[in-house]
């Protein structure tokens, strides 16, 4: 399985991490859907100390993980131009 993780923190564009989050999640659910040969993956939402974020438009969200409780990714997302 092929881990994904994208790093949420205060004041984060929405847009840096939404989209890819979006397009990370849609492309898993083709795969499970179409039964193809890609293999799956897992695509987690990691802030510091696992608490809820205040983006920079104000959007609040809730994170799957806590970067403290992650031990390995294949991949790291970090938004930011």
């Amino acid at each position: 399985m092929v881990t994904i993780g994208i790093l949420i923190f205060n004041d984060a564009e929405e847009l840096d991490f939404v989209g890819p989050y979006e397009a990370f999640t849609m492309a898993r659910a083709l795969i499970e859907r179409e039964k193809l040969s890609l293999g799956p993956f897992e695509v987690s939402l990691i802030s510091p100390g696992g608490k809820t974020v205040q983006c920079a438009k104000g959007m609040r969200v809730e994170p799957h993980r806590a970067m403290e409780d992650v031990t390995s990714l294949d991949v790291i997302l970090v938004p930011g131009g």
